[in-house]
């Protein structure tokens, strides 16, 4: 089979990094927050500072982690056909996704940005669950149109009624973790079907350099009681939360998600636990976070390679693009990082927000849609044998001839990969069919989803208990 293969770092490379990332650990130590955490970390062999909170992590300590922690994943959906399963991390086939939270929308009529609400979540969460090549979802819009303190509630209320595929929580606020485990465990049928079948993932962001909210170390405990899923993503930036160079940027992102690999295995041995990266890099000339630059795309391929050099799942953000329209620059910015995140083999791949992470678009999310399909052909590959070489046919044609009327092409023209937004026409047949571009196409393909595709529905009982849900988390804060 003929397909691509990209390493970026080599052995003694990675070797380095891990090795730095170790000395990270054990001389300088990681801020955790949290009573029960520190108890963790002091009883496995940690030298911890409880005044501070910081603990220092001998290697021994990460080599029994990674010994503990398991190699493979399940992400299960309420719709069983849509779980995911990445048994062999070595595979080059990512799982896309879409990320948490952005507060603003590009209407699709006016192309003019405004807060996002409750309705263009809804919205949203229907395309991906339409879209072929999003495998899991978070709630991709922050809606303002609800109390700031319910709007998780709100969203993963929509979230679940919307989507029959994984869906994934960066856990934020104890109480609202409970609400959404709550709400996991009604769609799921009760506690023992969702321990079972948990429908839901959590994600930690750390907090660079080398430390933790404390909430959010809460929300991950939690979460281990109930079987979740844990992923780390170490969101350091170059030049400000980390070190300038890349080399030391991803050593001490490696630090901070090796730290908590071995908080979870602490706290359960045998925990489902991936390994995530999100170094990124700052633009010194304005002072803010340099998303879909080259160097954001290299280390999406680094972070792969440090993964598969820890026999471990990983997950990176990509197609996070700083474009505010579904532009060139959109286009370019996607299929960079796409491509490098894709070729690299990350097992996780999420994103697909615009302008920073802080504004999204139903038309964007086709389009994306779109990109993936085109970055799965490529890793898809081709077979070369003797009847994809054909050599018979080709002597049999002869120098002048024509291949299309061969049954040998009826055979195998599904090899090549067929967008559905991407233009190939004529000019004369693009500009009968009145001269849209790709904005106009993504558009339309968004408005036909929102008209033809609904989630399989949940329940009336299941929909009355999420609405519950909320009304109670409205009724603790009408308390306070």
């Amino acid at each position: 089979m003929a397909s691509p293969i990209l390493t970026y770092l080599s052995k003694e490379e990675l070797e380095s990094i891990h090795l730095a990332s170790c000395r990270i650990l054990e001389k300088t130590g990681v801020r955790f927050p949290n009573k029960q955490a520190l108890n963790l970390f002091s009883e496995g062999g940690a030298k911890v500072h409880n005044s501070s909170s910081l603990v220092k992590i001998p290697s021994k300590m990460v080599e029994d982690a990674l010994e503990k922690v398991p190699r493979e994943i399940h992400l299960y959906a309420r719709d069983p056909k849509k779980d995911i399963h990445v048994t062999d991390i070595k595979r080059r086939w990512p799982f896309f996704g879409v990320q948490l939270g952005t507060t603003h929308v590009l209407n699709m009529k006016t192309k003019k940005r405004r807060p996002a609400t409750v309705n263009d979540l809804a919205d949203c969460i229907t395309i991906v669950d339409a879209c072929e090549n999003m495998d899991f979802t978070e709630a991709i819009i922050s809606p303002q149109d609800v109390p700031l303190e319910l709007t998780w509630q709100h969203a993963f209320n929509i979230t679940f009624r919307n989507c029959s595929k994984p869906v994934v929580w960066t856990v934020e606020g104890l109480e609202i973790t409970r609400d959404i485990i709550e709400m996991a465990i009604a769609v799921a049928g009760g506690e023992n079907e969702f321990r079972k079948r948990p429908l839901l993932s959590f994600v930690v962001l750390t907090l660079p350099p080398l430390n933790n909210d404390p909430d959010a170390v809460a929300c991950i405990l939690e979460g281990i009681k109930y079987g979740i899923q844990i992923r780390v993503s170490a969101g350091t930036m170059a030049g400000a939360s980390s070190p300038v160079t890349l080399a030391g940027c991803l050593a001490q992102a490696n630090a901070e998600a090796l730290s908590w690999m071995v908080l979870v295995q602490l706290a359960n041995p045998g925990h489902p636990f991936v390994f995530g990266l999100n170094p990124r890099i700052m633009d010194m000339r304005y002072g803010t976070v340099s998303l879909s630059s080259p160097e954001w795309a290299l280390m999406r391929a680094c972070v792969a390679d440090i993964g598969r050099f820890y026999d471990l799942p990983s997950l990176a953000y990509q197609m996070v693009v700083p474009s505010k329209l579904v532009d060139a620059q959109a286009g370019y910015e996607k299929a960079l990082t796409g491509l490098m995140a894709a070729l690299g083999g990350l097992n996780l791949a999420g994103g697909f927000v615009m302008d920073s992470q802080n504004q999204t678009c139903p038309a964007d999310i086709v389009f994306s849609d779109e990109i993936i399909g085109a970055l799965r052909r490529i890793l898809r590959g081709f077979e070369v044998n003797d009847e994809t070489l054909a050599l018979d046919l080709i002597h049999e044609t002869g120098p002048g001839g024509n291949f299309v009327g061969t049954k040998h092409t009826l055979r195998h023209y599904k090899e090549h990969w067929h967008p559905t937004l991407l233009e190939r026409r004529s000019w004369s047949e693009w500009s009968n069919d009145g001269a849209k571009d790709l904005w106009d196409r993504a558009v339309e393909r968004a408005e036909q989803i929102l008209t033809s595709h609904k989630a399989v529905p949940l329940s009336k009982k299941v929909c009355q208990e999420l609405d519950h849900i909320v009304k109670t988390a409205e009724k603790r804060l009408e308390l306070r």
